[in-house]
């Protein structure tokens, strides 16, 4: 139902949206995500690049889209085939793995900026869009390579927030902002061994804080 209401929040502002005086504008960013809540116990603070879109129509109101890419860290663990049993190598040693959390989302929304100054602008918005998750397995040795794609996991989520433009008398202006995250139905491996020595896959809601760092450049 919340899907719903932020499809239709968004449909609402694109139809009243009327591009008189429009501009686009996009931005490279650095972002940071930090897992918050049952996400805090899967993934570590995260890290990446994304870019945004914006179109800006009359009065500050914008629609924005944004795409970004992000690494969770990674760790070493015996390495295991999908049934959670262990592999060894043929000297009869476990072999040890990285695993690599990885995610990338693409959302869509409406956004609104206000002039607070001529070189300092704060805006505040809702997306709402796909979120794609994955676990990169490898192994390296004299006796075995391995390499695995684990856990993929295609959700929807949402996100709130708002951040600062400046300035910085150069063309284009310093972008900061924060925002809340939430994701439905992230499938993620349990850290807790079943009844048969196993870990099972479970499905959270994935909450985040995600700060991003960028340069937005305006075009004509």
């Amino acid at each position: 139902m919340k899907y719903i209401s932020i499809t239709a929040l968004i449909l609402f502002f694109a139809g009243i949206a009327v591009p008189v005086q429009s501009q686009w504008a996009v931005a490279p960013e650095i972002v940071i995500a930090v897992p918050q809540s049952d996400f805090e116990n899967v993934s570590r603070t995260g890290g990446g690049f994304g870019v945004k879109v914006i179109r800006s129509f009359k009065n500050g109101l914008q629609l924005r889209g944004d795409f970004s890419f992000l690494s969770f860290g990674k760790e070493f663990n015996q390495l295991t085939d999908r049934n959670g049993t262990p592999i060894i190598d043929i000297f009869g040693f476990p072999i040890i793995a990285e695993f690599r959390n990885q995610s990338l989302r693409m959302t869509f929304g409406p956004q609104y900026t206000l002039g607070v100054a001529d070189n300092f602008k704060v805006y505040a918005g809702v997306n709402g869009g796909f979120y794609y998750f994955r676990t990169n397995v490898t192994a390296q040795g004299s006796t075995f390579g391995f390499s695995d794609s684990r856990d993929n996991s295609a959700a929807l989520g949402w996100n709130f927030g708002g951040g600062l433009l400046y300035d910085i008398g150069l063309g284009p202006w310093l972008d900061l902002s924060v925002q809340y995250t939430s994701i439905a139905n992230v499938s993620s491996r349990s850290k807790i061994q079943n009844a048969q020595g196993k870990f099972d896959t479970i499905d959270i809601t994935a909450k985040e804080i995600t700060v991003k760092f960028g340069v937005i450049f305006f075009l004509k």
